[in-house]
């Protein structure tokens, strides 16, 4: 019986808080074309995830959170205003990396270049995503569910 009702108490806890496909979800605009092309080259979906600017802490430009109830990212205003259109791309797939995909950091660096080998290493990339960004896209078509 105890075995029972723990099976019951954890089939409630999912269904109950679990993501609700209802909740309207907001993206800001700015970050709607990366977004499309971020489910367009890998093939993932971004539903359900919120996405706006926000105050972050000093070392921090995006970040991903993630409940029971919601996924969202946040990203930093000013880093984005700044920020050219390779950095924009590189920001949000890799918070997507996080939120979409559930992937985390990889601090993996390449021999010669010394550039990361993943675009979810912990910092932007810089002049590394240039150079390697097929490479990085396709990391991220490969570690698709």
């Amino acid at each position: 019986m105890l075995v029972k009702s723990s099976i019951t108490s954890i089939l409630l806890i999912f269904t109950s808080c679990g993501f609700d496909p209802n909740r309207p979800v907001v993206v800001h605009e700015a970050f709607a074309p990366y977004v499309d092309r971020f489910e367009k080259e890998i093939g993932v979906s971004a539903d359900g995830i919120d996405m706006g600017f926000g105050d972050l802490e000093k070392d921090y430009v995006g970040v991903c959170s993630i409940s029971w109830k919601e996924r969202s990212i946040t990203i930093d205003r000013a880093f984005w205003e700044r920020s050219d259109e390779s950095e924009k791309e590189e920001l949000i797939y890799h918070e997507l990396g996080h939120c979409a995909m559930g992937l985390e950091h990889d601090e993996a660096l390449r021999p010669i270049s010394n550039c990361p080998k993943s675009i979810m290493y912990p910092e932007m990339l810089g002049g590394c995503y240039p150079l390697f960004i097929n490479d990085y896209k396709e990391e991220l078509r490969s570690k698709r569910n």
